[in-house]
């Protein structure tokens, strides 16, 4: 019986499992977050390449 309080009162790997499951949250948060704004991502990516683009052509353009 005294080895089974002894567990009960060790916390010493107790930290640790909170910052895991803690981590393991915010992970899940960010795929949920990724995976709603997928769509509007891509839309995102696609205006900032065009810009880029128009720009290079821009600058690369002879005077």
């Amino acid at each position: 019986m005294n080895i089974l309080a002894k567990l009960l009162r060790d916390r010493k790997g107790q930290g640790t499992v909170e910052y895991l499951m803690m981590i393991a949250v915010i992970v899940g948060v960010i795929m949920v977050i990724g995976t709603m704004f997928k769509p509007q991502m891509s839309g995102i990516f696609n205006s900032v390449m065009e810009k880029i683009r128009g720009t290079v052509d821009f600058v690369g353009a002879p005077r």
